[in-house]
């Protein structure tokens, strides 16, 4: 945008105005305060520290934390996206007016917080917990190499313990050690690849291990049917997926009988898969099965 001299104020040049000189405001708390409903206004907090709640205008009841994700290319296309988590007592998983953000220039090098198939920029979820996952959409356009690393946090305590879980590989990463965790990937849509947990994966090995012993999963290899017994509660969605994240098999609202008496898979080639049991809780249990 150009600005025209006025004939005496001297001028030279241009005003630029981008998207980072945007504030997100809900439309409720839109009332001319500049901080009053800027639920993700990019204050000047550093990772692993806390910012004050007198510089955010945010009282001690409504305060929310906050994890700036970073996501670029190292190799192939330059490629880079920037992810706002929000999590709090007065915020859901789910949607929640004035506070999530639906990405709509996604790219075929990208990394979304995933919420019920749509690819989001900015997202609110509910406290942060042990046993919370948040999922991530990525795409790769071919066979490139990427980095995800915080860039900044708001509230949230220097011991907090924030994980990405890479279910191909195998690894957890700790990305509170202000290093950007490197990874390849092939060309594909990878929605099972990518996690943000809370926990190491000892704790969560643990966790997995007593739900499983709970609710008793076998696979039969002869048979291909998988077997789950004493369920904690509804299943309102199965998935299976292959290593490469490929959903191979989805049910929806599948009865504890139908569990007790098998599922019978598809027909698999040799390889590692991963059955996911989300249930009506939303909690989410997993099972790894070595198909030969």
């Amino acid at each position: 945008m150009e600005i025209e001299n006025d004939g005496v104020t001297p001028f030279d040049g241009t005003v630029e105005f981008n998207n980072g000189q945007r504030v997100f405001v809900k439309e409720s708390d839109a009332d001319g305060d500049f901080n009053n409903g800027s639920v993700f206004f990019k204050t000047q907090g550093v990772k692993g520290t806390k910012v004050s709640q007198s510089n955010t205008g945010a009282s001690n009841t409504d305060s929310i934390q906050k994890i700036r994700l970073e996501f670029k290319s190292v190799t192939g296309p330059i490629t880079k996206r920037e992810l706002l988590l929000g999590f709090s007592e007065h915020t859901t998983d789910g949607y929640d007016y004035g506070y999530d953000a639906e990405a709509h220039d996604a790219s075929n090098n990208d990394l979304n917080l995933a919420m019920g198939g749509k690819h989001m920029n900015m997202q609110a979820y509910g406290a942060i917990t042990a046993d919370k996952v948040v999922p991530l959409h990525f795409r790769s356009s071919g066979d490139n190499s990427f980095e995800i690393e915080i860039s900044e946090t708001e509230n949230i305590d220097a011991g907090q313990e924030v994980y990405l879980r890479d279910n191909l590989t195998g690894d957890y990463f700790n990305l509170m050690q202000d290093q950007p965790y490197r990874f390849t990937s092939a060309q594909g849509v990878f929605n099972n690849r990518l996690q943000l947990v809370f926990q190491d994966a000892a704790s969560a090995l643990s966790t997995a291990e007593a739900s499983t012993e709970e609710n008793y999963m076998y696979y039969d290899k002869e048979g291909n049917i998988l077997y789950v017994k004493k369920m904690s509660g509804d299943v309102a969605k199965f998935v299976l997926y292959s290593i490469t994240g490929q959903s191979m098999m989805a049910l929806t609202d599948v009865e504890a009988s139908t569990l007790s008496n098998g599922i019978k898979l598809p027909e698999m080639a040799s390889g590692t898969y991963i059955a996911v049991f989300r249930l009506d809780t939303n909690q989410v249990l997993t099972k790894k099965l070595v198909k030969n």
